[in-house]
């Protein structure tokens, strides 16, 4: 699918804004209140085609980038995609309308207000099945179990990538899985059993242990030893330990009677659906190491769909014998995102939505500047039809895409608000000089300068501005320069210096001359 269009009535910091997604579309909503200040019904929603747009990418490929600074709502918009395709709604039941387009060029709108529309011909269908919403952070997805038909997590965090490469989807399908900055594609997995007791103890310490009525430390040691001394078998530990976790979420005040009874214990897990059978237990406690296309699909169930993933240590080794556990935080990033975007690519629908929260977050520079062409080449391989939004800061990202490809976003100063600035910035980004991007207002109105250098930088101008300069100021003055990386600016302040000197120097001549004056006066006195 893609977004065309989504008008926000009221949603956090995002009031009565409208964004448009699409750079074949400009849309404008004209919302009109009645006196008690509810929304009109058949309010005009204003769509324009537009027939000379020039597109960088083919038909069934969008990606458009929503950028602003910290607070300006970039998140928010986020927030309100999940909102709505999980309860076809705003939590806060404020007004919404989302303009969408399918693969087969039908347009659609699920709106909470009857609205005039034109030539585009929407029609009125509430977001469904068909469509699925994919978040990058874990925080958009605390309530996806409401529907997950619907939205889906692609974050790159372990446990995430880990799902994807039990599922196999790299070795199994025919497509090539391809990142041309690096290139690491796992052949082997091993899995060892993390020592429980160890684990458990942490975990009481932590989880137990903030709470207020139970952080007595000779209490947390009494139950340590109570734990360890009523479950020396390891498969209770393991129960014990997935408890304290449930417990410490859900403030459970029976915790110091239920932790001590086995068999009350497993009846909470079973009826939380948090229980693992003692074989399959066993199963994995034994340790693993084999091909990854070799693991049995009973295996990656119990991974998969029991609580034990934390109280395993899993890695991968590659045909370079590369464990995964010693790529970098970037390459884990961009490796665990790309790669399930991959996965999903193949499980679900083909109109598929992205929203893809900061990225590039921990990328390398150089990593930024080929991100927008990384996820290219993925997507031209998979022949189903995307929408990416990437809520980025990062200029690099932004170097990859025009204008009509960009949403601007600012924070209003005193009300805090999101406001859509697009039209008002005077940027085309596309093909554009980092530099030149990082110089315009819209990035960096207070110049590309560290503020720390900056004071230390303004100090020794203010210094070789005044008429006289004490030693200690001149010392200053003298290290600061002696450590500008800036050319110009090391050039500038040099002279500055080198005039007071001069100055300096000159009013030394001048002194000595007018001695050498006086002393041959005085000797033609004496002589007289």
């Amino acid at each position: 699918m893609e977004l065309v269009y989504l008008w926000v009535e009221e949603y956090k910091n995002v009031k009565k804004q409208g964004f448009n997604f699409s750079p074949r579309f400009e849309c404008e909503f004209k919302d009109e209140y009645d006196d008690k200040g509810k929304i009109k019904d058949n309010c005009e929603l204003i769509i324009k085609e537009k027939k000379d747009y020039v597109s960088i990418f083919p038909d069934n490929i969008n990606v458009t980038a929503i950028v602003g600074k910290n607070g300006s709502g970039k998140s928010s918009i986020g927030e309100v995609l999940r909102d709505i395709f999980i309860n076809s709604k705003l939590n806060n039941r404020k007004n919404h309308i989302l303009l969408y387009r399918k693969n087969n060029g039908d347009n659609f709108c699920d709106s909470s207000i009857h609205i005039k529309n034109n030539n585009l011909n929407c029609i009125y269908k509430k977001i469904n099945k068909d469509l699925r919403l994919y978040l990058s952070q874990d925080s958009y997805s605390k309530d996806m179990m409401i529907d997950r038909h619907k939205v889906f997590s692609v974050s790159s965090s372990e446990k995430s990538t880990i799902n994807s490469l039990l599922n196999n989807k790299i070795i199994n399908t025919s497509d090539s899985f391809e990142i041309t900055s690096f290139m690491y594609i796992p052949k082997k997995i091993k899995i060892e059993l993390k020592d429980i007791e160890v684990m458990m103890n942490e975990s009481i310490l932590k989880e137990i242990g903030g709470w207020r009525y139970l952080s007595d430390n000779s209490f947390l040691e009494a139950v340590k030893k109570t734990i360890v001394d009523a479950f020396s078998n390891k498969y209770y530990q393991y129960l014990a330990y997935t408890y304290i976790t449930y417990a410490y979420e859900e403030k459970d005040e029976d915790f110091t009677y239920n932790i001590q009874d086995q068999k009350i214990l497993v009846e909470i897990l079973k009826e939380k659906k948090l229980f693992l059978e003692e074989k399959s237990f066993d199963k994995i406690s034994n340790g693993i190491d084999t091909d990854l296309s070799q693991l049995d699909e009973d295996t990656k169930n119990i991974i998969q769909n029991g609580n034990c993933l934390e109280c395993l240590d899993i890695d991968f080794t590659d045909e370079e014998d590369r464990n995964y556990n010693n790529l970098s935080s970037g390459e884990k990033q961009i490796f665990g995102q790309l790669l399930n975007i991959y996965f999903y690519s193949h499980e679900h629908t083909n109109n598929q939505l992205y929203f893809l929260d900061e990225p590039d977050n921990m990328l390398h520079p150089n990593w930024q500047k080929s991100y927008v062409k990384e996820l290219y080449t993925l997507l031209k391989k998979l022949k189903i039809n995307f929408h990416f939004i990437l809520a980025t800061h990062s200029p690099f990202l932004l170097s990859d895409l025009p204008k009509e490809n960009v949403i601007f976003l600012e924070k209003e100063e005193k009300t805090g608000n999101c406001i859509n600035a697009s039209d008002k910035v005077d940027l085309n980004p596309f093909g554009a000089n980092i530099h030149t991007l990082l110089s315009h207002g819209f990035f960096m109105k207070d110049g590309l300068m560290g503020e720390f250098a900056k004071e230390k930088i303004n100090t020794a101008i203010k210094y070789l501005n005044q008429t006289k300069l004490s030693e200690k100021e001149l010392e200053y003055c003298e290290n600061i320069i002696s450590i500008i990386g800036e050319p110009i600016i090391k050039r500038q302040l040099q002279k500055m210096l080198d005039s007071k000197r001069l100055k300096k120097v000159d009013k030394i001549d001048d002194i000595e001359k007018q001695i050498l004056k006086l002393s041959q006066e005085l000797k033609s006195l004496k002589n007289d």
